[in-house]
C-alpha cells in the first residue's frame, strides 16, 4: 500500500460484510461479534470503527502497524466478505477527483481495463452514484489513457460517499464470508485428521459455530499425538476460531471391549462408539450438536444404512455439512481453508486398524444387539474418564 502524500487523506482498511447486512433487528449484535472477533486477531492498539455498511481501520491512528499483516489476519475472520485498502478524504468533489487521479496514475497503465464503482450512503451528496462513476471514469481515461470496461475490468476503484467522509479503495482482498464465530453456539466435531473432518469443522465455523474437536487416537501414547499432524490441523482451525478446543480419546477401551465382536459390524460399532463419546462430552460442555465429515457413499461406513445404524439412539443432532459433496469438492475447500497439506500427511488413525470387510448395509437392531453383548456403554464411560485436552 503506497504512502498517502496529501494531508487531507487518511490511510484506511475497510472491512465489508454481506450476510450480516440481512440480519434486520439482530444486525447490530452480529456487527459487535464481528468487531470483537476481528479485534482479537489484531494488535490491541488497532481500533475498529463502525461506519454504515462496513467497518474501518484508520492506519494513521495505529502507527507502525503493517497493512499487509492486518489484511492477512482479517482473512481468517468469518463474517468478513472482503477487505479493502485505500484512503478517507473529506466530502468534496474536487478533492475526490484529485485523489482518484493520483491513485489512477499509480495503479493504472495505459492499456488497463478499469471501472469505477460508486455507492452513495449520504443521499444529500449532490451527485448520484452513476454521475460519480461517469465523471470520475472520464477523468481517469483523460489522465491515463486507460479504458473503461464495466463487465470484465482488470482494476476496480471503489468510491463510497458516507455521511462523514468519502472512501476511495483501490485494492481488494477476499475474506472467508459466513457469520462471526460464536454467533451460532458451540458444537462438537469428530476429528480424524483426514481431509473430510477438518473441512466439516471449518464449514461449521463459517456458519458462526465455535467448534470443539474430539480425536480418537491409536498411537501408543498421547504425547505422540501432540507432535503429529493432529496438533498442526488444530492450530490451522484454531486460527479461525480461537476459542475452539481439542480433546483426545484413547482407542484402547473400544479395542479391548470388541476383541470378540462380529467382524463385519466392527466399523459400525466404532462409529456409534465415537458418537456416544462425543454426545456425552458435548452435553458436559453445553454443545448443541455433533459434526461429522460424512459424505453419502464415499466409503463403506457412509452408506445410508450404516449412517442410520451407527447414529440410532443418539439424541443430539448430528450435522453433516459434507453430505452431498464429492471428494474433489471437499479437497477444494480443504485447500481454501489451509488444512489440505497437513491432512494428506501420513498418520495411523483408528479406522486403519479396523477390519476392511465391513458390512455396507447394517441394521440398527443388529448393531445395538452386538453393542449390548459387548458392554460398550462401559467402554464409553472408561474413555470419557481418560480424555485429555490439548
Amino acid at each position: 500500500m503506497r504512502e498517502v502524500a496529501d494531508q487531507a487523506q487518511k490511510r484506511i482498511i475497510t472491512i465489508h460484510y454481506a450476510e450480516i447486512a440481512l440480519k434486520g433487528a439482530n444486525r447490530r449484535q452480529y456487527e459487535k461479534a464481528l468487531i470483537k472477533n476481528a479485534g482479537s486477531m489484531l494488535n490491541e492498539s488497532i481500533k475498529i470503527t463502525r461506519r454504515p455498511g462496513r467497518l474501518l481501520i484508520y492506519l494513521d491512528e495505529a502507527e507502525g502497524q503493517d497493512a499487509e499483516k492486518i489484511v492477512s489476519r482479517l482473512k481468517k475472520v468469518f463474517g468478513i466478505k472482503w477487505i479493502g485498502l485505500g484512503c478517507s478524504i473529506p466530502k468534496d468533489a474536487e478533492q475526490l477527483k484529485k485523489t482518484v487521479l493520483e491513485v489512477a496514475r499509480q495503479q493504472l497503465a495505459p492499456d488497463t481495463r478499469f471501472r469505477v464503482k460508486a455507492t452513495r450512503v449520504d443521499k444529500t451528496y449532490p451527485q448520484t452514484s452513476i454521475e460519480i462513476e461517469r465523471d470520475i471514469g472520464a477523468a481517469i481515461v483523460s489522465e491515463t489513457g486507460a479504458s473503461v470496461d464495466l463487465k470484465n475490468p482488470e482494476k476496480t476503484i471503489y468510491i463510497s460517499v458516507l455521511p462523514s467522509e468519502i472512501l476511495v479503495v483501490w485494492e481488494r482482498h477476499e475474506g472467508p464470508g459466513g457469520l462471526p464465530v460464536g454467533t451460532s453456539g458451540r458444537v462438537m466435531s469428530l476429528f480424524s485428521g483426514g481431509i473430510d473432518s477438518p473441512v466439516a469443522s471449518w464449514l461449521m465455523m463459517k456458519r458462526g459455530c465455535i467448534v470443539d474437536l474430539l480425536h480418537f487416537y491409536a498411537l501408543p501414547d498421547v504425547s505422540h499425538v501432540r507432535t503429529s499432524k493432529i496438533a498442526d490441523l488444530f492450530e490451522v482451525l484454531r486460527s479461525y476460531s480461537p476459542d475452539s478446543r481439542l480433546y483426545l480419546a484413547s482407542f484402547i477401551p473400544f479395542m479391548k471391549a470388541t476383541i470378540n465382536a462380529v467382524p463385519e459390524l466392527e466399523l459400525a460399532l466404532f462409529r456409534r462408539f465415537m458418537l456416544r463419546v462425543a454426545e456425552e462430552l458435548a452435553r458436559s460442555l453445553g454443545a448443541l450438536g455433533i459434526v461429522t465429515g460424512d459424505s453419502v457413499g464415499q466409503v463403506a461406513s457412509q452408506t445410508l444404512e450404516n449412517l442410520y445404524s451407527s447414529s440410532a439412539g443418539i439424541a443430539l443432532p448430528i450435522y453433516r455439512p459434507l453430505i452431498g459433496l464429492d471428494k474433489e469438492e471437499i479437497v477444494e475447500i480443504a485447500k481454501r481453508a489451509g488444512t489440505y497439506e497437513a491432512s494428506i500427511r501420513d498418520y495411523k488413525d483408528c479406522c486403519s486398524i479396523l477390519l476392511r470387510r465391513a458390512a455396507t448395509r447394517t441394521r440398527p437392531e443388529e448393531v445395538m444387539k452386538e453393542w449390548s453383548r459387548l458392554g460398550l456403554d462401559a467402554a464409553v464411560e472408561e474413555t470419557l474418564k481418560s480424555l485429555e485436552e490439548l
